[in-house]
Order: C-alpha cells, then structure tokens, then sequence
C-alpha cells in the first residue's frame, strides 16, 4: 500500500502522525509534571478496575486492526482490479500515453504534432516495437436484430498504418483476420 486511498503517499502520512504523536505526548508531559494531582487520579483507575482497563485496551486494539485490515484489502482488491484492467484493456501495449487536458476539458487526444513528437522521441529505441494512435469511445450500443442494448461498449479507431507491433486479431473460429480487411460500416466485435 503506497497510498492512503489513492491519494495522500504513506511515507508523509506516517510522518506526519509521527509528529502530531510526538507534539500530544510532549503537550500530556508538560501537562503532567505541572498538575501531578491529574496524574494521580488518571493513574490510580488503572489498577483499581483492572477489567474495564482491559476492555479498553482491548477495544482499541481490535478497533485499530479493523481500520487497517480494511485498508489493507481494499487496497489489494484495487490493485487486483487494476491489473486485470491493464493486462485485458491493452493487451499487447505496455505504455498509454494521454492528453493532460482530459481530467479538466474532456479532451483526451493527441493532436498528430504530439504524436510525431513521440515517434520522434523513441525512434530507434530497440525497446519501442511501435506506436498506435487510438480513439476511444465509450457509448451505448443496440443490436437492431435482437434489440439488446449494451450500455458501455469501447468503441476504439485505430491509425491502420501503425498496427506493426501489436500483434494479431484472431476471429472466434480461430483464423487470423487483419483490421487492414475492413471496408466501410464494418467493425470487429469480440466475444462480449
């Protein structure tokens, strides 16, 4: 777990309650040395209810290994999720690149100058077998025959002179077809 719901890195976090730990205890210490009379009645409850302590104790043990069990799952699940996403979503690609714009204007592509920038930068990097601009959509499809709708199907357009690299679609009988094969209105489904 690096990151406390996606956000907030955990070195700093564990910092930062390091510190406010640190400032309570020396704040409580200050406190005692200049009231001790306070000390005495805190500290006295403790072996005169022996039980009640031990609840407490108890009580905020289990309550802290709830909180971090809970954290620590939801964080593998999150990734599980993550990885499954990535290595079914991409296939064959190991890097997506997008547009910073996405999160602010909605418009997550590259304009080509962008992606010619990038062709350029990796040329002749043995470790770059090939760059795909790509359009993706999500949208509600229907089939007209049947009338079944799926309300989010990727729609992706592909540039078909960069496919080297990415490896082949296969059909569902088994053959090797080729997206250069498609002629207007027609697209590839898969299985879902």
């Amino acid at each position: 777990m690096n990151e406390l719901f996606g956000v907030i890195p955990m070195t700093e976090l564990a910092v930062g309650l390091a510190l406010t730990l640190a400032v309570v205890l020396l704040g409580i210490a200050i406190s005692g040395f200049r009231n001790r009379v306070f000390v005495k009645l805190a500290l006295r409850n403790i072996p005169r209810r022996p039980a009640q302590t031990s609840l407490i104790v108890i009580g905020l043990m289990l309550s802290t290994m709830i909180i971090a069990a809970s954290l620590g799952v939801g964080d593998t699940v999150t990734n599980s999720i993550r990885s499954f996403v990535v290595i079914e979503g991409l296939g064959h690609t190991d890097e997506v690149i997008r547009s910073p714009t996405l999160p602010f204007l909605g418009d997550d592509y590259l304009d080509e100058s962008q992606v010619a920038a990038v062709r350029d930068a990796v040329r002749g990097d043995e470790r770059v077998d090939g760059i795909l601009p790509l359009i993706t959509e999500v949208l509600p499809i229907t089939n007209t025959r049947t009338s079944r709708t799926e309300a989010r199907a990727a729609v992706r357009g592909f540039d078909l002179e960069s496919l080297d690299g990415f490896g082949e679609l296969e059909s569902v009988s088994g053959q090797k077809v080729s997206m250069t094969e498609l002629v207007d209105a027609q697209v590839y489904l898969n299985v879902d």
